[in-house]
């Protein structure tokens, strides 16, 4: 890869990110190299060993006397004599050297969720700064994450800087971790040339010579302060375009050409604007209405960008005459099921074991197809028989169980929620909401229902958006409800998240009036893990809102449908033109593009 002259002292690690990636990353080094300052190097480091011959002495071990004076003492001994007792005899003095192996750069990174987003930015280019200052010094640099207990290790490739990326944390070191640094640099055969210690302002109080403080700014840059024994300096380092941050915090640091994929459709796949893509768990596949017809239209192997690319199928299908389609969704990455209404009665579309059958109430369950948008529909494939939840734009909630499942005994769901949320093959989450009380609950295999959160909250919300997975009653997830009493100048959703045992953590998201609000999707920059996804008034762009936002993906004409993904890294949407575009947020490329042409 061909790099500009001033990039040329990072050329091999530069090396590592492809050509856009690299010159803005080199950007950023370029604007810290002069921050950093002159080498501090500690005298008196390392061993002193021999390497080679420095000069002739008259002092020294007989063990470096020279051959020739030697020689003497075989030819004329009592010369030889004389010249010990005068001092004349010639000796080898050897060079010595400090051992340059045992010299360090030690830099430890505080991943606390602080320095989520912008400040992690920093972090790679700081990594990849030192260690060329370590190789000026003739060193090498050791890197930890202060909330691990690992040992230091060096930094040789693409895939350390990488790991370095995925040690975010949301958890600020404790004593036990800072502990265990303190141990791993006395550990070091010598003290460290320098020892750099990066993260927040109240960064962990460990013995170091130079300091970097990171905080994020109010434009989504960031405030960086370098201390030292000798000086302090501060900048403001402007953000990156929001592609190449997300590359980079996604740790995708070549991005493979030509991973888009274009499929071009038949005249007669027009598709209807009317629905939202619906896409399976992990965004592989998409399936989308056509125009003036019972007919859907999938699309399926859109694999991820790391992947090889392969071929994307389409296929046609169709449900039965005279039938009207009320909510779909994908079983495993391909299958293709929904639900439809033909007279007063439900049918299963592509399900075995289902019984056409009526709620109790059509008057209370909303079941007037064409007049919005698809139903949620989850189907469970649980241990004694499958199970549909369907869930209307009013909250009522639906159980519908197959034929077998019927027989047996099993808990009562409640009959309205906020949101049901697809959070493994055989388990669900059930947001239900009553006065001043927010409760998650899981749904199991064996079709027990628990409670996963049961938190107070203001007022009672009337829409919700869930998201995560479940790995038997470990709930990793989010939920965002929207408050009552929102003014006109600013929407506000509280925004809740749980990591595995830890406890449930809330905070206040404000959006710009006029947001539409989509869902949740993943949010690798976010302290949450999840931010809301919102389609601006221009409904042009889309926006992720968490701590802060910022815009994943501009269009070049109006966005008319969007769909996400189950597990919230995939995003489909379609344009007034009816062209269909999925996007991967991690990445923030668009994989496929459909169709076209109102």
């Amino acid at each position: 890869m061909e790099l500009p002259l001033p990039l040329q002292p990072w050329r091999r690690y530069l090396s590592w990110f492809d050509a856009g990636l690299a010159e803005a990353l080199g950007d950023l080094l370029r604007r810290l190299q002069p921050l950093l300052g002159p080498a501090e190097t500690r005298h008196g480091l390392g061993e002193l060993e021999p390497d080679g011959i420095d000069d002739l002495r008259r002092r020294g071990g007989y063990a470096r006397l020279l051959l020739s004076e030697w020689a003497l003492a075989d030819v004329e001994p009592d010369e030889f004599l004389r010249r010990a007792a005068s001092n004349e005899h010639l000796f080898l003095a050897p060079r010595l050297v400090r051992s340059r192996s045992d010299l360090t750069v030690v830099a430890l990174f505080d991943a606390g969720p602080g320095q989520l987003g912008a400040p992690r930015l920093v972090h790679l280019a700081l990594a990849i700064a030192l260690a060329q200052r370590a190789e000026q010094l003739g060193a090498r640099l050791l890197w930890g994450c202060l909330q691990q207990s690992e040992a230091l290790v060096p930094l040789q490739q693409a895939e350390h800087l990488q790991q370095l990326l995925n040690a975010r944390s949301l958890q600020q070191p404790d004593t036990r971790s800072l502990a265990h640094w303190q141990a791993q640099i006395a550990a070091l055969p010598t003290a460290p040339a320098e020892c750099w210690l990066i993260g927040p302002e109240d960064a962990a109080p460990l013995p170091a010579t130079h300091r970097a403080q990171l905080q994020r700014s109010l434009d989504g840059g960031v405030n960086l302060v370098l201390r030292s024994r000798r000086q302090r300096r501060e900048a403001l380092l402007p953000p990156l375009p929001p592609a190449v941050a997300t590359h980079l915090l996604g740790g995708r640091f070549v991005r493979r050409a030509g991973s888009r994929k274009l499929v071009h459709g038949k005249p007669a796949h027009r598709v209807s604007l009317k629905q939202a893509p619906v896409l399976d768990r992990h965004g592989g596949s998409v399936m989308l209405p056509l125009l003036d017809s019972k007919t859907l239209l999938c699309l399926r192997g859109m694999r991820g960008l790391q992947e090889r690319p392969g071929r994307i199928n389409t296929a046609l299908m169709s449900w039965r005459r005279g039938a009207e389609l009320l909510a779909t969704c994908f079983i495993g990455a391909s299958h293709v099921a929904g639900v439809v209404l033909q007279g007063q009665r439900l049918h299963a579309w592509n399900l075995k074991g289902f019984d056409p059958c009526q709620p109790s109430s059509v008057r209370e369950f909303n079941l007037a197809p064409g007049q919005g948008s698809w139903l949620r529909c989850v189907l469970l494939r649980q241990a004694h028989g499958d199970r549909l939840l369907l869930l209307d734009h009013a909250g009522n909630l639906f159980d519908w169980r197959s034929r077998r499942l019927r027989e047996r005994t099993l808990p009562e769901l409640p009959t309205h929620a906020l949101a049901v949320h697809d959070a493994g093959p055989d388990c669900a989450v059930i947001a239900t909401a009553t006065l001043n009380t927010l409760q998650l609950q899981r749904l199991a295999a064996d079709g027990s229902l628990s409670v996963l959160v049961h938190m107070p909250n203001a007022g009672t919300p009337r829409l919700a958006f869930l998201a995560g997975t479940l790995a038997g009653a470990v709930w990793n997830g989010a939920c965002a409800w929207r408050r009552e009493g929102s003014d006109g100048t600013a929407q506000r959703w509280n925004l809740l998240h749980r990591l595995g045992e830890a406890p449930a953590h809330g905070s206040l998201v404000s959006l710009p009036p006029g947001v539409r609000v989509l869902g949740l999707a993943a949010d690798p920059q976010s302290e949450q893990g999840y931010a809301l996804l919102g389609l601006a008034t221009d409904r042009r762009s889309l926006h992720l809102y968490a701590a802060q936002s910022r815009e994943i993906h501009r269009a070049a004409t109006a966005i008319a449908q969007v769909g996400i993904s189950e597990d919230g890294t995939r995003v489909a949407m379609l344009n007034q033109e009816r062209r269909l575009q999925v996007l991967d947020i991690a990445g923030g490329e668009i994989v496929t593009e459909f169709g076209g042409g109102a």
